[in-house]
């Protein structure tokens, strides 16, 4: 069963059922499937994430420093007609860049898993005004 039609649908065999090739190979594709999807969670690096931040973030003052800003990120995800939505699930952002300005509330961010901190790596100019 899945939850999303864009996902390769598990398997389903009986106890005792004795698999053939055919079988065997769509338990794999699925599994495979199901280890990109949770990329991440242990069993990899984890994939870049997009989404927007929910307080202000400053710049570091040292990017060396282990304290540089923060900020919660509403991740987002891209709808199959283009658009985007809120997933209701929060990271923890750090911006180890010295020269970039203040980033404001709203603003569309791009983030990666970066020696064990999701890491700034990129922000929109200007705040989404569907987000505001």
């Amino acid at each position: 069963m899945t939850d999303s039609s864009n996902q390769t649908p598990l398997p389903s065999f009986a106890p005792g059922q004795v698999l053939k090739a055919q079988d065997l190979q769509s338990l794999a594709v699925a599994v495979a499937g199901m280890l990109r999807r949770y990329k991440g969670f242990g069993t990899g690096q984890p994939l870049d994430r997009v989404g927007v931040l929910k307080a202000q973030l400053g710049p570091a003052s040292d990017t060396h420093s282990g304290s540089c800003p923060t900020a919660k990120v509403d991740r987002i995800r891209k709808l199959a007609d283009g658009s985007s939505e809120k997933t209701g699930e929060e990271d923890d952002v750090v911006n180890r860049w010295e020269h970039l300005e203040t980033l404001e509330a709203g603003t569309r961010v791009h983030y990666g898993w970066i020696d064990g901190e999701w890491e700034l790596k990129g922000a929109d100019c200007d705040i989404l005004s569907s987000e505001a």
